[in-house]
């Protein structure tokens, strides 16, 4: 099977919203496109939402070297509210 990297993107973004808990609402707004329109289909890379999925990809690898794998910790993180003091 040969995947593009629109195919690629669409399954490391769902992974990736998977791993943290990531509901198909917030996946939508995140995106900026109605996530059920993508579903099936497929991710430009090059495109807005595509760029945004690439950034939320680069958040997950981020908060996953810093919290040592710790799944439970990156999901809190992405779940609550986060101040810079």
């Amino acid at each position: 099977m040969n995947l593009n990297e629109n195919e690629v993107l669409l399954k490391a973004v769902l992974k990736v919203t998977d791993l943290l808990n990531v509901s198909q609402d917030d996946l939508t707004t995140i995106l900026g496109i109605d996530f059920r329109l993508i579903c099936n289909s497929e991710l430009d890379p090059k495109s807005e939402s595509g760029k945004r999925a690439l950034i939320l990809i680069r958040i997950f690898k981020s908060l996953d070297a810093l919290n040592g794998n710790d799944i439970r910790l990156n999901q809190h993180f992405m779940k609550n509210f986060n101040l810079i003091k």
